[in-house]
């Protein structure tokens, strides 16, 4: 009975801490816009697109999140957005890249974050090789856990460069 009532405590914890924010920020007349994409590197995409109209970005590994830590500071600095990649991802940068106003890209992080093969992607190098079949690998539920962690932590990082310029809060919860 006791862990009954414990639960149920928690449960309504979580489902106040995840509705509350939302009701709050309504009911006070905030103009509340949600930035989103069905993955870290699409979200810093529709990120970017937010950006007036500049001619600069900052291409960082979205798979660790300390290269994107180091990059908001020079994402703030150029005025610019952070935008998130890896070997599946520089497709899409490349097309927005080209159909923006973009002419600078900054690279922060060795080729071990972004690679050659990204880099040919970029700049349209890219002649493509067969490769050999790889096995899928096991995984187990500790890595799966720090990645969801760090997924959250470069979401976050990517959106402070636009707060920042924009002069407004970032939420997250």
């Amino acid at each position: 009975m006791k862990k009954k009532k414990i639960l149920g405590l928690m449960l309504t914890g979580i489902i106040l801490a995840n509705v509350m924010p939302q009701v709050s920020l309504a009911a006070n007349d905030y103009n509340v816009k949600r930035i989103q994409g069905k993955n870290r590197y699409e979200t810093s995409l529709e990120v970017m697109k937010r950006m007036n109209k500049t001619e600069k970005a900052v291409l960082a590994d979205g798979r660790n999140y300390p290269d994107a830590l180091s990059a908001a500071p020079l994402a703030v600095k150029k005025s610019t957005g952070i935008l998130l990649s890896d070997d599946t991802a520089i497709d899409n940068i490349k097309a927005y890249t080209d159909k923006s106003s973009i002419k600078e890209i900054n690279i922060v992080g060795g080729e071990n974050s972004v690679s050659k093969i990204q880099l040919q992607k970029l700049t349209g190098e890219y002649k493509p090789e067969k490769k050999p079949e790889k096995k899928p690998e096991k995984k187990n539920q500790k890595i799966l856990k720090i990645k969801q962690q760090k997924t959250q932590i470069c979401l976050t990082l990517t959106s402070t460069h636009l707060c920042h310029k924009e002069k407004k809060s970032l939420l997250t919860w």
